[in-house]
């Protein structure tokens, strides 16, 4: 019990410390960057940090259904409240083109995909799984609102964003997200730590107990 204690005494104050800070930060520099059109993007010098708020071009072709860029998440398991536990098992997150007055196009396929995404759900009898098997997919699809993060590029036919982050939604819904995230985070992270706390105590005066 004791190092389970431990355990969550650290997790505690890592999610109320590390993670209320990158929240924070995440939520300032989107802030602090105006976004930008296709053409201002073009007039970018190579590596300056952009954010660009736009929306998914039609000129993508879907890579699933009608989604251009996905995660697929599958139920791995349940927990004690009979709730179902999921895990992210495949990323699909090609180099887009975005429409801002413009087209810019990605320059890379590593980026991070969150924000306000597209949800569907997988049919388990459609599919051919048990039902702790069945799938989800979020995503963005043609048309949807969007915003990316990333460092001006030089491409073969112009600049290019070698994206970081590409979210759905505005920049202002993004901010607004990540500062809640962090008003949140020292709250959970705390009764983690609280829990952590009690459990180390408790196994504690069992030891001195036996002593």
């Amino acid at each position: 019990m004791l190092a389970i204690g431990l355990i969550f005494l650290v997790t505690g104050i890592w999610i109320a410390w590390f993670g209320t800070q990158d929240a924070v930060a995440a939520a300032e520099r989107a802030a602090s960057l105006t976004p930008l059109t296709a053409a201002s993007f073009d007039d970018q010098p190579a590596g300056a940090l952009v954010l660009v708020e736009a929306t998914i071009s039609p000129r993508n072709r879907p890579t699933f259904r009608t989604f251009v860029v996905y995660h697929i998440s599958e139920i791995k398991g349940y927990d004690e409240d009979g709730d179902p536990e999921w895990e992210v098992v495949e990323r699909v997150t090609p180099a887009l083109m975005l429409e801002a007055d413009g087209v810019i196009q990605l320059a890379n396929s590593d980026y991070t995909l969150e924000g306000e995404l597209t949800q569907e759900d997988d049919d388990p009898a459609l599919e051919g799984r048990e039902s702790d098997s069945r799938r989800s997919f979020s995503g963005l699809v043609v048309g949807q609102q969007a915003m990316a993060i990333g460092t001006v590029e030089t491409g073969l036919e112009g600049n290019e964003l070698r994206a970081e982050l590409l979210a759905g939604g505005s920049r202002d819904a993004y901010v607004a997200a990540k500062r809640a995230e962090a008003r949140f985070l020292p709250i959970f992270g705390g009764l983690f730590a609280a829990v952590g706390l009690l459990m180390s105590g408790v196994a504690l005066w069992m030891l001195l107990r036996r002593a």
